[in-house]
């Protein structure tokens, strides 16, 4: 008979996993190099995530995972309440993620991947967003 303390101990907890890049590293090129790319990517990103999972486990945060990076959109709610381990290395790996998902050689500059409906959602668009910034810039250039 199996009993429900030995599955609960058997549970594993989700992880956080990085995005998949659909290019080689030097596919990137002109815009980004490919040593940088492989930096940001092996180093830097996998770097992160390996230490955020540490830190979520070992400070027992309940991580759920889905389609949309709810478990990291619910530990940056409320990253104030963490340790300085789990603010630093959850915000390395949203901003990562988010900047390799949109990362595609083909669209030529063009927002893709995660980030386009943040821009839609909080500014209409990523085109209201430019002319936000640019306005913005305008106005503060012609303050002197």
């Amino acid at each position: 008979m199996i009993k429900l303390a030995s599955l609960l101990k058997e549970q594993v907890q989700p992880q956080f996993e990085p995005v998949k890049l659909n290019w080689k590293f030097d596919e990137y090129e002109p815009a980004i190099d490919a040593e940088t790319m492989k930096l940001h990517y092996t180093k830097h990103y996998i770097g992160y995530i390996d230490k955020l999972n540490k830190a979520v486990k070992d400070e027992n945060i309940p991580v759920v995972s889905d389609e949309k990076m709810g478990g990291i959109h619910r530990i940056l709610e409320t990253v104030s309440q963490y340790s300085d381990t789990v603010q630093n290395n959850a915000g390395g790996f949203f901003n990562h993620t988010i900047w390799f998902d949109q990362l595609n050689p083909e669209n030529k500059g063009k927002l893709s991947g995660l980030i386009e409906p943040m821009f839609d959602e909080q500014f209409g668009s990523y085109d209201k967003f430019k002319d936000l910034i640019y306005s913005t810039i305008y106005k503060l250039e012609n303050l002197s």
